[in-house]
């Protein structure tokens, strides 16, 4: 859980995120079809697979689609991802709609997102305005809250792993290294280095909640001097 110190950002109402999945984006490409969706562009590579921009033809809606070759990659912990999302409901949390498995791959089907994530908003702007950095970085303590209080932490919170919608909306992404909690501690090791805890170094070492934490104020920091602290 954030520390009581820090609760006063949950008071702030979320206005400006709401889910959009009838948005059309302004290119695309008609790739070839899996099941019911027709892949329209790559979105990006996760940590399990690649993301497709897809339309759903018959919900006539676009999605993000994460699919994996079953014979090329740990299926059972893409399962466990599209289960552990599936239990997570804000709205600073990428929606899992469903998973199946189509032609040999397991397909996740997720909210689409029309925006960047805040990587690629550093790599273009540079910092941030601090009214602007303080915004994101709040959305984001909303949606770990309410993770860390179902016992689930994220262990790669980045900027790429954050995406900016429609008025700086924040969606939460990629939780293919978040674990479920049941001792609210996990085995430290994983993560990207630039954003770990000191005591994540620690393969032996048990971690909680508060690496999250960690990242965000090094996730901060980039965003308000344009840099990391390390």
């Amino acid at each position: 859980m954030v520390p009581a110190m820090f609760m006063w950002w949950t008071a702030i109402p979320s206005r400006f995120c709401t889910r959009e999945p009838y948005l059309r984006p302004t290119k695309a490409m008609n790739l070839d079809s899996i099941g019911k969706y027709q892949r329209l562009s790559v979105l990006g590579h996760g940590a399990t697979g690649i993301v497709y921009l897809a339309k759903d033809t018959l919900l006539n809606r676009l999605v993000a689609l994460k699919e994996i070759d079953i014979h090329a990659g740990d299926v059972g912990r893409f399962l466990e991802e599209a289960r552990l999302m599936d239990r997570l409901d804000h709205p600073n949390i990428v929606q899992v709609h469903g998973v199946d498995l189509v032609d040999g791959r397991v397909i996740l089907d997720m909210e689409y997102v029309d925006g960047p994530n805040l990587q690629q908003i550093l790599r273009t702007e540079g910092s941030l305005p601090q009214g602007r950095a303080l915004n994101i970085a709040i959305q984001v303590l909303r949606a770990l809250d309410y993770a860390h209080g179902l016992h689930v932490i994220h262990r790669d919170i980045k900027p790429a792993n954050v995406l900016v919608g429609p008025n700086d909306c924040v969606k939460l992404v990629d939780f293919g290294l978040a674990e479920i909690l049941a001792t609210n501690s996990y085995v430290g090791g994983a993560g990207t280095y630039a954003y770990m805890a000191p005591e994540d170094f620690d393969e032996e070492r048990h971690s909680d909640h508060r690496s999250d934490l960690w990242a965000v104020g090094v996730t901060l920091y980039e965003m308000l001097t344009g840099h990391r602290p390390f």
